[in-house]
């Protein structure tokens, strides 16, 4: 609206009616609202100036310097308004409301003096959801670092620190083998919270129970606050998680943003090797292909049984395989008893059977150091020495060390 009409007075020697009481209430980031008092019995409209002071002085007192940013009108019966959604810039200031009453017709209207309210800033805003929320390297075995820029909008005044969330999977204390404890370094006294910026499992593990996504599922929820943007979780498990977390900046004012969130696993490790691996020959051949191995051909096989321990950790995720690999070895004499050693292929071991672990594993969770047997065919008039790796799918434990060796006899011609 165009500026109120500049005060005409009432006559010659006769002073301007007093102006309204005026006051700002619900005062938000970017909107007022403007009150005011006044004892003129016929107004016909009132004229509302917002000013933005120059400085602090000018708001002692008398008015004192600044400029008028934005004019209102409102009717002769009103007694507030409230300032449109924008009018007002946040977390700045001074700014002060001026009030003028309108009396009269329109052709020969009169302004009252102007009433002033008390100055005010306008409060900053929440900040804006954090950027570019990531993993900052590959996830660990045992750690996961992340990564994020800060919000795009701070809310009117600076970004301090970010809060970080890590909502965490809840391992059964008393299920975790005492390896995995030790690493860890379980305890009661663990602290909830942690102003670094690097943060242990065993912290996450001490922090209150919250439901995940089904009452059956229970997870951990601890809260830090860092000052700079990355955040590392260190002392995890292999293979667990999902970690979730959630990220959101606070600014000057003490507001939090919106929370943006990221999910990560740690890496799979490699399963423990297997142990106390020994082989005998079967004492009957079987028809057909016979045994698991991948080199048995049509007719009678001959079939090794292999046995050995169960890996004590698979690495954060069950076992799928076992690779059971040989090295040949060459007889100058069948008779000899003393066998000269000469493995194949320049020492490496070939891979004989890859054998499906759900096919070794009895119990749907097999505890760790329990005997498991496959069966492997195996060719005549050769001797073997064998090796198992166990894999998880992902990655393989190494070789175990070397069974004794097992002497596959000729077949008689018929």
């Amino acid at each position: 609206p165009p500026r109120p009409p500049m005060s005409m007075g009432f006559g010659c020697g006769v002073g301007l009616p007093s102006g309204p009481s005026v006051e700002v209430v619900d005062v938000g980031p970017r909107s007022a609202t403007v009150r005011w008092e006044h004892s003129m019995t016929q107004a016909s409209r009132f004229h509302i100036d917002l000013v933005r002071l120059s400085d602090v002085g000018g708001a002692r007192g008398a008015p004192g310097p600044g400029v008028e940013v934005a004019f209102f009108d409102a009717p002769g019966d009103a007694t507030e308004l409230r300032l449109p959604e924008g009018a007002l810039e946040r977390a700045s200031g001074l700014f002060r409301a001026k009030v003028m009453v309108e009396t009269g017709p329109a052709s020969s209207a009169s302004l009252s003096q102007p009433g002033f309210s008390a100055p005010f800033f306008t409060p900053p805003e929440p900040p804006g959801p954090v950027t570019c929320l990531q993993l900052a390297a590959d996830p660990q075995e045992t750690s996961l670092c992340i990564s994020w820029s800060p919000p795009l909008d701070s809310g009117g005044v600076p970004i301090v620190d970010y809060k970080v969330a890590v909502v965490s999977p809840l391992p059964e204390r008393g299920a975790a083998p005492e390896e995995q404890r030790r690493r860890l370094n379980l305890d009661d006294s663990a602290s909830e919270e942690s102003a670094l910026t690097k943060v242990s499992f065993a912290d996450v593990l001490s922090s209150p129970i919250v439901l995940g996504e089904s009452a059956h599922t229970l997870r951990t929820k601890t809260t830090t606050v860092v000052s700079s943007p990355s955040f590392s979780l260190d002392g995890l498990l292999p293979g667990s998680g999902p970690y979730r977390f959630e990220v959101s900046a606070r600014n000057a004012a003490e507001l939090v943003g919106q929370e943006v969130a990221l999910e990560a696993s740690s890496a799979v490790a490699a399963p423990s090797v297997p142990t106390g691996l020994r082989a005998r020959m079967l004492p009957t051949r079987v028809s057909g292909s016979g045994g698991k191995g991948e080199r048995g051909a049509g007719g009678d096989v001959d079939i090794v049984r292999l046995g050995f321990k169960e890996p004590k950790d698979n690495g954060g995720r069950a076992l799928c395989s076992f690779l059971v690999y040989a090295l040949e070895e060459d007889f100058e004499d069948e008779d000899q008893k003393e066998r000269k050693c000469s493995p194949c292929h320049g020492g490496n071991p070939l891979l004989l059977a890859t054998v499906p672990a759900a096919g070794l594993l009895d119990e749907e969770q097999p505890t760790p150091g329990e005997w498991r047997d496959c069966e492997i065919s195996v060719e005549p008039n050769r001797g073997y020495v064998f090796f198992v790796e166990a894999h998880n799918g992902v990655v393989g434990s190494g070789l175990s060390e070397p069974s004794a060796p097992v002497f596959v006899p000729a077949r008689v011609p018929l």
